[in-house]
C-alpha cells in the first residue's frame, strides 16, 4: 500500500470512528469546504456550537493520525472555521 493510499484510509477510519454529530460537521465543514457559517446554517445549529463541533472532531482526527505515525498537516487556504 502506497502511503497516500494507507493516509486516506487511516483518514476515512478516524472520521468513522468519530461521534455522528462531530462527522457530521467535519464532512460539511472540511470536506465540503463549507464555512462553519454555512455548516450552522445548513445544519440549524448555533455557529459556536458548530465551530466546537469541528475543534473536537479534528482534535480526535489529530490524536488518531499521530498515534498511526501520520501527523496531520494544516491545508492551504481557507480552513474550516472561517465564519
Amino acid at each position: 500500500m502506497t502511503t497516500s493510499a494507507r493516509q486516506r484510509t487511516v483518514v476515512a477510519a478516524a472520521v468513522e470512528s468519530l461521534r455522528p454529530e462531530h462527522r457530521q460537521v467535519l464532512l460539511k465543514a472540511y470536506f465540503q469546504g463549507h464555512s462553519a457559517s454555512e455548516t450552522a446554517h445548513a445544519l440549524g445549529l448555533p455557529l459556536p456550537v458548530v465551530k466546537r463541533r469541528i475543534y473536537e472532531a479534528m482534535h480526535q482526527v489529530r490524536q488518531i493520525l499521530a498515534e498511526e505515525g501520520l501527523p496531520l498537516r494544516a491545508a492551504a487556504g481557507r480552513g474550516p472555521l472561517a465564519a
